[in-house]
C-alpha cells in the first residue's frame, strides 16, 4: 500500500511539472498588458530610491512595488527588468499549486495533485496569474498562509507565526484579501 502511494506521488508531481510547462509558456511569449507597465514604472521607482506614498502615489498596497523592484536593483534600468519582473511572477504561481495541493490533500493525496494540476491547466488563470500584478502575489501569498493555518497536527507555533506573516505579507500585496478572505 505504501509503495503504491509512492508511485502516485512520484507520478502526479511528474504531471504537475509537465502541466507547468503552460505556464511557463505563457510567461515567456504574452504580450504584456497596459498594467504591467504601470507596476514595473513603481518597481523602478523603488529601485530607484523613492518611497511609496511619499514620493509617489500607488492605487495598490505598497508590497508589489517592492517586489517589482528587484529586477531593477540587479539589472539596472534595462527594459528587460520588466521581463524578469514578469519571470518573478513564476515562483509564486509555484506557490500558489503548492499551497492549494497542501490545502486539497487533506481530503485525498489525488485531489492534491489534481488541484496543482488544473490550476496549471486552466488558460484564463495562467494568462492573468503569470502578469505583473498584485493579485497574483496576494492569491500566493494567502493560499501559502492557509496551507500552513490548517494543518491538523498539533499547532505549532513557529507554524502559526509564519501563516500569519504570509497573511499580513498577503494584504500588504492587495486590498481585496481583505474583503474576500472569510
Amino acid at each position: 500500500m505504501r509503495r503504491n502511494s509512492t508511485r502516485t506521488k512520484r507520478l502526479g508531481s511528474a504531471l504537475l511539472l509537465v502541466a507547468f510547462l503552460l505556464p511557463v509558456r505563457v510567461a515567456f511569449v504574452k504580450s504584456f498588458a497596459i498594467d504591467e507597465f504601470l507596476y514595473a514604472h513603481w518597481g523602478w521607482l523603488v529601485s530607484q530610491g523613492q518611497r511609496v506614498g511619499v514620493d509617489f502615489f500607488v492605487t495598490h498596497f505598497p508590497l508589489i512595488a517592492c517586489l517589482t523592484s528587484l529586477p531593477f536593483r540587479i539589472v539596472g534600468s534595462d527594459p528587460m527588468a520588466i521581463f524578469y519582473d514578469r519571470l518573478l511572477m513564476l515562483p509564486l504561481f509555484g506557490l500558489t499549486c503548492v499551497a492549494a495541493r497542501a490545502i486539497n490533500s487533506r481530503i485525498s493525496p489525488a485531489a492534491g495533485i489534481l488541484t496543482s494540476i488544473f490550476l496549471c491547466l486552466n488558460a484564463m488563470l495562467v494568462v492573468s496569474i503569470t502578469e505583473i500584478r498584485p493579485d497574483s502575489l496576494a492569491i500566493a501569498l494567502f493560499l501559502a498562509a492557509s496551507a500552513l493555518l490548517l494543518r491538523t497536527e498539533k499547532i505549532r507555533y513557529s507554524r502559526s507565526f509564519c501563516g500569519g506573516v504570509l497573511l499580513v505579507l498577503a494584504v500588504l500585496s492587495s486590498e481585496k484579501v481583505i474583503v474576500y478572505s472569510p
